[in-house]
């Protein structure tokens, strides 16, 4: 998961719709994004506790500010809906598969 944050969020591999959305964020998501983004330079103790829950709490906000904007008959970013997929995947890509037992 930190890996995979790192690869989509550092200053080598952002893309320009991923910073674009970013700095358009509310301020509430904007720290949720620059908590995600620092808590990957953690030590890897402490990383591996608090990336997740940076990545959920990224993720909710990201969804609370598309879902404001819907409520308000307004158009949501197609940067901003980029954003949120992208946070999705690496949350996706992050969880471990799981097996039925029989």
């Amino acid at each position: 998961m930190i890996d995979n944050v790192v690869q989509s969020f550092s200053a080598a591999s952002i893309s320009s719709q991923t910073s674009v959305a970013i700095s358009n964020l509310s301020p509430s998501a904007a720290a949720a994004m620059e908590t995600l983004i620092s808590a990957v330079n953690l030590e890897a103790t402490l990383a591996v506790t608090i990336v997740p829950t940076a990545l959920n709490d990224a993720l909710a906000a990201i969804t609370a500010e598309i879902l404001q904007i819907q409520a308000e008959g307004g158009q949501v970013p197609p940067e901003l809906e980029a954003l949120a997929q992208e946070l999705e995947q690496i949350k996706a890509a992050s969880l471990p598969s799981l097996v039925a037992s029989e």
